[in-house]
């Protein structure tokens, strides 16, 4: 007759049984390199099927985006600077951001506003009430304005504040184009060896990223990014700035259901 199987025997000391002498485990299988007995694949090449990634990135780290801003000023890129400071503050999609001008954000008598409205494109003729959206200037904006301004001296209120610097624009005031905004975001992540997915989204993305990162007490923040940035959800949110993923990865990372902690004291 089989023995019952009696579950409280194993509770008191809670350490892992093994075949193996567990003990003589060491605190390095806990780390990133650590690397276990086993063969080698057949077939290296074969893999789980998967969705491929393709969406765009914001800019998680200070110290990147401050590498980036700082390579602009250095290299007299100050149109580059421009687009970056307002794309990342201002939290606009690519066209509205790319539309606007000096006369948008500067009053007439050379002060800068308050802030200012965009009647954003996307959102125009999907909204049962279509409506403003109301964006203030900070003071890296301003800062931003004031160096481009300084490097620009001819730059009149009228004037798109991103102009097109092609070679076939011949100075006309015509907007930077999606593509050369693309190429800006590419060249500078590569230039500067910053690993990931980025693009034009990747200047929205980073406002909405670090603006949870800077209000993740305010137990409100995600309902008034959601709000800024006219989402239908909290969930599309998240998902949209990554949020989700991460905070999914250390539930993961911290369950360790069945672990033996004293192997790591």
């Amino acid at each position: 007759m089989e023995t019952a199987f009696d579950k409280n025997s194993y509770i008191p000391n809670l350490h892992l049984i093994s075949p193996i002498n567990i003990s003589t485990l060491s605190d390095s299988i806990y780390s990133s390199n650590y690397k276990v007995n086993i063969k080698p694949s057949q077939h290296p090449k074969e893999t789980s099927y998967i969705k491929q990634e393709h969406d765009a990135q914001p800019f998680k780290s200070m110290k990147d985006i401050k590498c980036i801003a700082n390579y602009y000023l250095l290299h007299d890129q100050y149109r580059n600077y421009l687009v970056f400071i307002c794309g990342i503050n201002f939290g606009l999609r690519e066209w509205d951001l790319l539309h606007l001008r000096f006369k948008d954000i500067i009053n007439n008598d050379n002060t800068f506003k308050v802030g200012f409205n965009v009647f954003e494109k996307k959102t125009r003729n999907t909204r049962i009430t279509p409506k403003n959206r109301y964006i203030p200037i900070n003071n890296a904006v301003k800062q931003a304005v004031v160096i481009y301004l300084q490097h620009n001296p001819n730059t009149s209120l009228d004037d798109y504040m991103f102009k097109n610097e092609s070679r076939n624009s011949n100075n006309i005031n015509e907007p930077m184009t999606r593509k050369g905004l693309e190429y800006v975001i590419k060249s500078i992540t590569k230039k500067l060896n910053i690993e990931g997915r980025y693009n034009t989204h990747s200047l929205r993305k980073t406002f909405s990223y670090q603006y949870m990162m800077k209000n993740k007490d305010d137990n409100r923040a995600l309902y008034k990014l959601q709000k800024i940035l006219g989402h239908s959800s909290p969930e599309h949110t998240l998902r949209y700035i990554g949020l989700d993923k991460e905070e999914l990865s250390n539930a993961y990372m911290n369950l360790n259901l069945g672990i033996d902690y004293t192997l790591m004291e």
